[in-house]
């Protein structure tokens, strides 16, 4: 039983040591959530990190910090752009558009022509008057007849 005290005593204290060597007790955390994958690139640098590193140690929190600081440095408007890219909803765009007090781009306003099949054309179509209509029905109904 004292065994497992000590060895529990001793995490805390590591934990307690690791945090004040760090300087990360005072400071406000966040959380960030993240994917498998990225979870295993932390974790793959974090030991090539510790391989023969016998003054510390570091985890993958810790990995994370130190991109996060140096990232603003080393992204281009290319990465800029991949990024969006990769998160681009054009819902979101659409929405955006309606909210704004332009009129549609004519580009999406012939996509949303084309998409329901009504061309331009038919826009501009004038319908035929309604004598038009009652003669044409009259004339089929006496040739009918």
């Amino acid at each position: 039983m004292d065994k497992v005290n000590s060895v529990s005593s001793e995490n805390t204290k590591s934990k307690e040591k690791k945090s004040s060597k760090t300087g990360n007790d005072n400071q406000e955390q966040y959380r960030v959530v993240i994917t498998k994958e990225a979870n295993e690139c932390l974790e793959e640098i974090a030991t090539k990190v510790n391989r023969g590193f016998e003054g510390g140690e570091v985890n993958r929190s810790d990995v994370a910090v130190y991109v996060f600081q140096n990232l603003s440095k080393l992204l281009s408007d290319s990465d800029l752009k991949a990024i969006r890219a990769r998160h681009f909803d054009e819902k979101k765009v659409l929405g955006s558009i309606l909210r704004s007090e332009n009129e549609l781009p004519e580009e999406i306003r012939r996509a949303l022509r084309e998409y329901y099949g009504v061309s331009e054309k038919d826009k501009k179509r004038t319908l035929r008057v309604t004598s038009e209509l009652s003669t044409d029905q009259s004339g089929d109904n006496s040739s009918a007849a």
